[in-house]
């Protein structure tokens, strides 16, 4: 299935971008994300530079990609070792019934 890109042009903190996209909402939506995050760390670094603020915006979002990343796969381990667990719980039941018969 092909998707459809388009080339949209976009200012962030001032800087214009021309990027390709296939979800323009998703564009707009980071874009707006990245400003909130680079205006908080100018606020309390107040003579950061722009690109160091864009830096720092990064590694901070990039800690928080790691962190959502450990806890997707410790709750994907709990489903597993669950869903493991109810298996042989109602393989244990089947027996049972059959054993019955």
């Amino acid at each position: 299935m092909e998707e459809n890109f388009e080339v949209v042009e976009v200012n962030i903190c001032g800087q214009i971008f021309n990027l390709k996209t296939s979800d323009r909402g998703a564009i707009e939506r980071s874009i707006e994300k990245v400003e909130e995050r680079i205006e908080k760390i100018c606020e309390k670094g107040k003579t950061l530079s722009l690109q160091n603020a864009a830096l720092l915006a990064a590694l901070s979002f990039s800690g928080e990609l790691q962190r959502a990343q450990e806890e997707f796969e410790t709750f994907k381990d709990e489903i597993t070792s669950r869903s493991k667990r109810m298996l042989g719980v109602m393989e244990s039941f089947l027996k049972e019934k059959n054993a019955e018969k």
